[in-house]
């Protein structure tokens, strides 16, 4: 089950829309983000790094994220992020994310920064800044249904469909 976003989710949306979600976003120590890195200022290739916000600084020049030691970052990897051996092939997202976690040390500009947002994230922002819409959770033992805004989603829909409703407030 997907339960945050992809480096791709985030990536597809235009400047105007990122500009949205970044303020939409309120940064906590441990939250996943991806912030682009320029490898290549000749040729503006930027390269996507994927971190945990460790420490939050506040300075003249606008909020600095930064990484949470590799140490650290282990304890709270979600398990989404990490495959087991006897299970399935990874994605491409978990794929991107263990090739680039841990990435230890540095800081990033807010503004440099993308969140992929997991589900409780992305809920908190539709209760906080989209009053009229609808989610409800029906969980039985042997049966989970969402239905957001009137649409019914099984359980692997959820975080897309919540990223759908998102991405209307951007």
């Amino acid at each position: 089950m997907k339960t945050r976003l992809s480096i791709d989710d985030v990536l597809e949306l235009d400047e105007s829309q990122r500009r949205s979600l970044r303020l939409l976003w309120t940064p906590r120590p441990c939250d996943i983000a991806v912030a682009l890195v320029c490898r290549d200022v000749e040729n503006d290739v930027y390269e996507p790094v994927v971190f945990a916000v460790g420490e939050i600084s506040i300075t003249p020049h606008g909020m600095i994220l930064g990484n949470l030691a590799s140490e650290a970052l282990f304890a709270i990897t979600p398990p989404d992020f990490h495959e087991d051996e006897d299970s399935a092939a990874p994605s491409d997202q978990d794929d991107a994310i263990e090739t680039q976690l841990p990435f230890a040390g540095g800081s990033f500009s807010k503004e440099e920064c993308l969140p992929l947002l997991d589900i409780g994230q992305m809920l908190r922002i539709l209760v906080q800044h989209h009053s009229s819409y609808r989610i409800r959770l029906d969980i039985a033992p042997e049966r989970l249904t969402c239905t957001v805004d009137g649409e019914e989603c099984g359980p692997e829909e959820l975080c897309d469909a919540l990223w759908e409703a998102v991405r209307m407030l951007l």
